[in-house]
């Protein structure tokens, strides 16, 4: 029993301690400077809602397991693969009903060229060439394609990736590339887990 409520009380100080670090993260990045003492009760109160939200989503992945339940091809799978279809499809869900819609007017327009040039205005200073035919190619002309998101496994099975992570690692690559290059935040959207889709910050074009 002694161990039980050891192991608790190390989770709960742990959780404490990253709601701690996030809070003081995010007045980092506003300039601001926290007060530690100030904010004690503040930070605990979000650990604890935080936790709360982490136990929600968990039940919202075993209803979603039993819902799904009803279809026979879901059930045929092993245990694994069953939790993780449910974790892809509370997850996909939660990423189109809180990713806010940006007016068309906000975005930024990016041209996708016959020379696999990626570029966007003013060329001279924002264009990236991408290799034909690579990885990033394919994906990224897949994901032009289909215009929403695509699941993890059928854009490894297109692009000829080796694993989800070498997909995710191409991803944050293109990702990077589109910030330094491009000068816009990202090029790609999703998670590992769910599916891919271009970024709704721009629009992207083939010329």
């Amino acid at each position: 029993m002694k161990m039980k409520t050891a192991t608790l009380a190390t989770t709960y100080t742990f959780n404490i301690g990253v709601a701690r670090d996030a809070v003081q993260n995010a007045f980092d990045n506003a300039g601001l400077v926290l007060a530690l003492k100030e904010a004690t009760g503040v930070i605990k109160t979000i650990s604890d809602e935080l936790r709360q939200t982490q136990q929600e989503y968990k039940k919202h992945l075993a209803k979603t397991e039993r819902i799904l339940s009803g279809i026979q091809e879901y059930e045929k799978q092993n245990k694994n693969e069953r939790k993780k279809i449910a974790r892809d499809v509370v997850d996909y869900w939660f990423e189109k009903v809180t990713t806010p819609v940006q007016p068309v007017k906000n975005k930024t327009v990016v041209f996708l060229t016959a020379d696999n040039e990626l570029y966007c205005e003013p060329k001279v200073d924002h264009c990236y060439r991408v290799e034909v035919n690579s990885y990033r190619d394919k994906m990224i002309r897949t994901l032009i394609a289909q215009k929403t998101y695509v699941p993890t496994e059928t854009l490894i099975g297109i692009c000829g990736f080796a694993s989800r992570k070498s997909l995710e690692s191409a991803v944050q690559a293109m990702n990077r590339i589109a910030h330094k290059e491009l000068g816009i935040l990202k090029i790609i959207d999703g998670y590992r887990d769910s599916g891919y889709r271009i970024y709704t910050g721009i629009i992207l074009k083939k010329e």
